[in-house]
């Protein structure tokens, strides 16, 4: 940890633009309301409380963190406080921590997304609840270690210091940094390839079998518009009166004349 160009606090603040504070104040409100909702949502309804929910609701925790970490940098970065060194690096772990937290939640996602479409003949499911559980556990586990370790590879922040993550950090985080992300989206696309072949086979077995119908082909056919014509009163009278006429007919006359 290179402590004297972090301690080095000899210039005037660094100055943020007031467009990029506005905007991570408002993006990181959105992300904690929206993600509080999921999560409120699933704690109230035990019907929502499965275990895709459970990793739903992993990802909504990741990124309320994130977000409660941009507005709390656009607050202190307007009031200068984000030029002190040990308030940049808590922001800046806390980032990293919730950001690499968020890319594995979704990959637990998909994982049992695809887990769940290959094993959908004999009806189990991809993990239980306890075993989620603990895999969510163990992904924060794993990233917050990650984080404090990245105080090892801090940068020189004598020309710049602004406090940001490529500009914290020397090469060698970020190049063991941008590989986590690059393995994480590998990955996570051959998942998403698999998982959709996987479900177009079973629709395929599903149609031979007869469980799903074939696509039916619809012909529309134009309906012509008949013009009504306005009927007047007289008509109208005339029309009643013959059906009055039929629904009470008179009776007939059996008298003989002598």
């Amino acid at each position: 940890m290179n402590n004297s160009t972090w301690n080095n606090s000899d210039s005037g603040p660094t100055y943020y633009s007031p467009i990029i504070i506005s905007l991570q104040i408002i993006l990181g409100t959105l992300m904690i309301f929206t993600n509080s909702l999921v999560i409120m949502a699933v704690k109230r309804y035990k019907k929502l409380q499965t275990v895709s929910n459970l990793f739903r609701t992993h990802l909504a925790a990741s990124d309320i963190t994130f977000g409660s970490m941009l507005v709390l940098r656009a607050l202190l970065a307007s009031t200068g406080y984000l030029d002190m060194p040990y308030v940049c690096l808590f922001i800046l772990i806390i980032l990293i921590t919730s950001g690499c937290a968020t890319a594995t939640g979704i990959f637990l996602l998909w994982l049992e997304s695809f887990l769940l479409t290959k094993r959908s003949h004999n009806h189990q499911g991809a993990f239980s609840k306890r075993t989620a559980t603990k895999m969510i556990f163990a992904t924060w586990g794993i990233w917050t270690v990650y984080g404090f370790l990245s105080l090892a590879f801090l940068n020189d922040r004598s020309i710049d210091k602004r406090c940001l993550i490529t500009n914290g950090y020397n090469e060698y985080f970020l190049m063991s940094l941008s590989i986590i992300t690059a393995i994480h989206i590998f990955i996570l696309i051959g998942i998403q390839i698999a998982t959709f072949k996987m479900l177009s086979r079973h629709i395929k077995r599903l149609t031979k079998k007869g469980v799903i119908p074939p696509k039916i082909s619809i012909s529309y056919v134009p309906i012509k518009h008949n013009r009504i014509t306005p009927v007047s009163e007289r008509t109208v009278k005339a029309t009643n009166q013959i059906k009055d006429n039929h629904s009470h007919p008179k009776p007939k006359d059996t008298s003989t004349s002598s």
